[in-house]
């Protein structure tokens, strides 16, 4: 925007420390420099940013949008400075000196379970947030009646959503009629608002957020960061356009992380493979900030029972604070975690029995007849109960795509290079959160226009709400313009992450464009002088059906109704009352909160693996689909091959690393691994339609391509080096801890 101050925030670059001073007096030499802040200057702020998930048995932190007397992780925000130009705003940072009581950090989550740990945050006497466990049916008889029992003990990395676009804000505040809008790379507008109100001490309508397209999100984006809050701050307390851009570098180090888990999970069978039951724990390790409560950690526990028939289920966790960033959803939100337990436990009993891995999957899949499934498990105080398809059936054309039979036959584990075959098929609880809003306006000039809560984050939103206001309407979906992310527009909705925006979204859009079009027809109807029964409409018009000739624009029906005494040729007699009320505007609203729904995804892999040097190529992958009705196949392939190249990436390369004293290892993307091109192969794809019991019956699509891709991968690689009992126990299967496990084996030729 011209004019615009540029905001650059100092960051601690340590992971423990008490702040001792902050001395910025050298910065008001710096030319160019409009300000400088501190904590102390937002100590009229109500308190930190606030929890978005509050549970009673969390003992939540959130930060500060500055840092107050100490840092927690290498990154968190202590200064940010305000200047005229980038360069400027970048050299005056230097020019900050802070005094820094440097104290032991702690960076691995059963580290920071012992005695006499550095504690996090002291106050809490323990680095435990939060521990939750719970049981259904009944665990303790189905393993004192067990055959069999298998064990696992797994580790986790932790990964950053790192999308295309880096997080930005500009903020600008309009003194003439009080209003502060905010331009924000977000996936939840309406969450953005309502913080920024309640920090800044405004009226909610007094903050406008608009997220313009924003270059992806995969949950990074969906939360309330310190930098927001502070372009706000400064654009208020200058009265001018503020912006702040984050370096790749900075989003890195700040960003907040996920997936980073230690588990141990127990498997009860019968000889021939039959599940009794299943016991888990798990540590999550939630960094040093709770800003999302326990959504993640507890997703964990909820897809550990995966598509089985388990009745018998124990589970426990403990959430810990350590010296790094803080815990929230990243695409799949604690879901691959569950998938990785159940399904590293799946394999190891397939191994433990004797059993083909895939036929021991199939023994103990819920099947189409006992649809729908009650899980027995709850969320958010709702039962989980499976909505509905057909588990085996997308597992089996899975292994049919990937050639398993053929595979399984034919393959040749002699030589250094050896190939192994996985698979494996996973649930995607959706449509989570708050209600969707939308408003479908027809307008005089015959176009239509969708305002909608949601953001459009690069997965086609826009696409598939202008596809289903055009089917409800009747219209061709060229008449229909999408508006989304403004909450000037749409003051009320939840946003788009945890693939709820086309099931929630789309049912509002739905309901809104069917509304509307029953009030087309009646006004239309009253002036052709026809019954509703007898209309039908065109691309164009509103007209008699079989009788071309009588009808009327769909243009000069809005005109009609949004302006009754100044239309030219579809005046209505004033003398006469007006048919359709006296609400001008031929538009309507609609708010939809969908139960949950469980789209499905089978994936199946060939992976080779180089025995020399623990390197591994993945030479085949395909995914069997069922997201419900389909609105945008394009669309959904897009949300599945994006999703799998994640997947792939958090399975074999990307992870975040610490040392010991918190710095982080992996701040840039020559350290940071992600997935390249070349590295990830042509994704086979194919779908199934089950209907959701929702108007719409879709599902959700945006996660269901990553959440199985981990326990997929390290199946396969098991299974190119089963003569050499190779069990894959950590993410990211790196070459450098496959090649030493390889070693470890002991069976390397000489």
């Amino acid at each position: 925007m011209p004019g615009a101050l540029h905001m650059a925030v100092l960051r601690s670059p340590h992971a423990s420390a008490r702040i001792l001073s902050i001395d910025h007096r050298a910065v008001a030499a710096c030319p160019g420099v409009v300000d400088v802040i501190t904590a102390d200057d937002l100590h009229a702020l109500p308190g930190p940013i606030p929890l978005y998930r509050p549970h009673a048995r969390l003992r939540a932190r959130t930060p500060h949008p500055l840092a107050r007397e100490r840092v927690r992780y290498v990154g968190e925000p202590v200064a940010a400075v305000l200047a005229v130009d980038p360069g400027v705003v970048a050299d005056a940072l230097d020019a900050i000196v802070v005094s820094y009581a440097v104290e032991s950090s702690v960076t691995d989550p059963i580290d920071a379970l012992q005695a006499g740990a550095p504690l996090v945050h002291p106050e809490l006497g323990s680095n435990v947030a939060a521990e939750m466990g719970e049981s259904t049916g009944e665990p303790a008889t189905a393993f004192r009646e067990a055959e069999h029992v298998v064990r696992v003990r797994l580790r986790m990395g932790r990964q950053s959503p790192q999308p295309l676009e880096p997080r930005a804000v500009v903020a600008q505040w309009s003194r003439a009629d009080a209003m502060l809008t905010v331009w924000d790379t977000t996936q939840s507008a309406q969450m953005v608002r309502r913080v920024l109100a309640y920090l800044l001490r405004l009226g909610e309508n007094q903050v406008r957020v608009i997220a313009p397209d924003v270059g992806g999100g995969f949950g990074g984006k969906n939360r309330v960061y310190p930098e927001e809050l502070l372009v706000a701050f400064l654009a208020l307390r200058h009265g001018r356009a503020v912006r702040w851009v984050a370096s790749r570098h900075e989003d890195l180090l700040a960003m907040y992380q996920e997936r980073e888990q230690v588990q141990e999970g127990e498997l009860a069978l019968r000889a021939d493979g039959t599940i009794l039951g299943l016991r888990i724990s798990y540590v999550d390790a939630a960094g040093a900030y709770t800003p999302f409560g326990l959504v993640t950690s507890h997703m964990t526990a909820m897809k550990a029972v995966g598509p089985y028939r388990i009745k018998n289920f124990e589970y426990r966790y403990r959430v810990v604070y350590t010296n790094k960033p803080g815990l929230a959803p990243y695409r799949g939100a604690g879901q691959p975690q569950g998938a990785f337990l159940i399904e590293r436990l799946m394999d190891r009993a397939a191994r433990a029995l004797g059993l083909d891995a895939a036929t021991l999957r199939l023994r103990n899949m819920v099947t189409a007849a006992e649809q729908p499934y009650d899980s027995g498990l709850r969320r958010d105080g709702r039962p989980l109960v499976y909505d509905g398809g057909d588990y085996p059936r997308a597992f089996r054309r899975a292994l049919e795509l990937i050639g398993y039979e053929r595979f399984s036959a034919t393959r040749d584990r002699n030589g250094d290079r050896v190939q192994g075959v996985g698979a494996a098929l996973a649930l995607e609880v959706g449509s989570t959160g708050t209600a969707e809003s939308a408003r479908v306006v027809i307008e005089p000039s015959g176009g239509v226009t969708v305002f909608s809560g949601g953001s459009n984050l690069g997965q086609g939103l826009e696409t598939a709400l202008a596809q289903v206001c055009a089917d409800y309407l009747g219209v061709t979906p060229g008449r229909v313009r999408v508006v989304l992310g403004d909450t000037l527009l749409a003051p009320t909705g939840g946003g788009s992450f945890a693939s709820r925006s086309a099931v929630a979204g789309g049912n509002a859009v739905a309901i809104a464009a069917r509304r509307v079009r029953l009030k087309l027809l009646a006004v239309a109807a009253h002036f052709l002088e026809a019954s509703v029964a007898d209309l039908e409409i065109g691309a164009e018009a509103v007209s008699v059906r079989g009788m071309p000739d009588r009808a009327i624009p769909i243009g000069a029906v809005a005109e009609a109704v949004t302006y009754p005494n100044f239309s030219a040729r579809w005046r209505w007699p004033q003398d006469r009352a007006l048919p359709w009320g006296d609400e001008p505007g031929l538009e309507d609203s609609a708010a939809f909160r969908p139960d949950f729904t469980f789209g499905y995804s089978a994936h199946a892999a060939i992976v080779e693996v180089d025995r020399e040097t623990g390197a591994i190529e993945v030479k085949a992958y395909a995914v069997v689909h069922d997201s419900g009705r389909v609105l945008n196949a394009d669309v959904v392939a897009g949300q599945m091959a994006g999703a799998v190249a994640q997947g792939l990436g958090g399975a074999l390369w990307e992870e975040i690393v610490h040392d010991d004293n918190g710095q982080a290892l992996t701040a840039s993307l020559m350290d940071y691994a992600l997935p390249r091109a070349a590295q990830v192969p042509a994704i086979v794809l194919d779908h199934l339609e089950t209907p959701a019991p929702n108007p719409l019956g879709v599902k959700g699509a945006g996660e269901g391509g990553i959440i199985p891709v981990a326990a997929v991968i390290a199946s396969a690689v098991d299974d190119a080096l089963t003569p050499w009992g190779i069990f894959c126990d950590r993410t990211p299967i790196t070459s450098e801890r496959l090649w030493s496990q390889i070693q470890q084996a002991g069976r390397i030729d000489e």
